[in-house]
């Protein structure tokens, strides 16, 4: 079990002057990233050992990623077919090329073992699993970590749930436009060609020794049943300098379970595979080991669907 503190937002309220009921308030925007301090709050949390093994029981892994919305994957042969390496990019300035990280996923979402968690989670998305087969799964957005980071780690999940494609894609266009403009060529004409089924989050520890394990910072993600979306989570604005962004908040909930994937430890090509719009997680400072960067890859990837009409709004 792991044990550690981690930054969730407040959980602030209005009284109702006439029943004197409370309800949450919206919280503020976070402009350019930074967190503002009296807008959070720290708690411990407990993690216990994520440990469905696909080798054990296939059903019970499956059951596991369609009930919690995450499980441990392995990418390790997917990323050597791609010649995927990880670099310090704050060490040495050197830029990877993402087209094999994404191909990475890509081929491993679309193996058997891919398939059968996409539609175990994704199964009340489609009509039929001949259907499954007309998905179009794309891997957008990439970033490349590398820890202890600067500031405060946010407990958050990345996109809210309520997004449309049009409008998750608008957000992001400036950056996703080169790797979905075969199928459409706006945000608009995706929204009426295809449907978004979801989207998932590949977490990858990639040290630059591919013997090293994950020793401090690991990822913790909390069981996405375990939490009301609708009392425990808020959307906030993410203001930057030329765009503007939607992410969803965590309020601290004593009843969220979470996991962490570090029994065994965590060796190169190990990854999370979790809902990228249902599933909460933070990374979070174990031993204050100064000395210890861990090196990361996330990739989220978009899981479409083509309309069978297009749609003519």
């Amino acid at each position: 079990m792991i044990r550690a503190r981690a930054t969730f937002l407040s959980r602030p309220v209005a009284t109702n002057k006439e029943d004197g009921t409370k309800r949450s308030m919206l919280q503020p925007f976070i402009n350019g990233g930074s967190l503002d301090e009296s807008i959070v709050e720290r708690h411990e949390i407990e993690a216990i050992p994520l440990d469905c093994n696909a080798n054990d029981n296939i059903i019970l892994y499956q059951q596991s990623f369609e009930q919690k919305g995450m499980i441990r994957v392995n990418l390790a042969e997917y990323l050597k077919q791609h010649f995927v390496s990880c670099q310090d990019r704050e060490g040495d300035g050197k830029q990877d090329d993402d087209s094999g990280i994404r191909s990475a996923a890509s081929d491993f979402l679309r193996s058997d073992q891919g398939q059968s968690l996409l539609l175990a989670r994704f199964a009340q998305s489609t009509v039929s699993k001949s259907s499954q087969q007309q998905w179009h799964i794309r891997p957008t957005h990439v970033t490349h970590r590398t820890v202890p980071p600067d500031g405060m780690s946010l407990v958050h999940i990345d996109y809210p749930q309520t997004t449309s494609l049009g409008q998750l894609t608008s957000e992001w266009w400036r950056k996703w436009e080169p790797l979905l403009s075969d199928l459409g060529n706006s945000p608009e004409q995706l929204e009426r060609r295809f449907v978004l089924v979801g989207v998932v989050t590949l977490w990858v520890f990639l040290p630059q020794d591919r013997n090293d394990q994950l020793q401090d910072h690991p990822l913790l993600v909390a069981d996405t049943s375990t939490l009301s979306h609708e009392n425990d989570t808020t959307t906030y604005q993410v203001v930057g300098s030329k765009t503007t962004r939607h992410s969803v908040g965590v309020f601290y909930n004593p009843s969220m379970k979470w996991y962490h994937a570090t029994s065994p430890n965590m060796t190169w090509g190990d990854a999370w595979l979790f809902d990228t719009q249902k599933n909460p997680h933070v990374s979070v400072n174990l031993m204050d080991n100064l000395d210890f960067r861990r090196q990361s890859c996330e990739v989220r990837c978009l899981i479409l669907q083509k309309r069978k009409v297009e749609d003519p709004s």
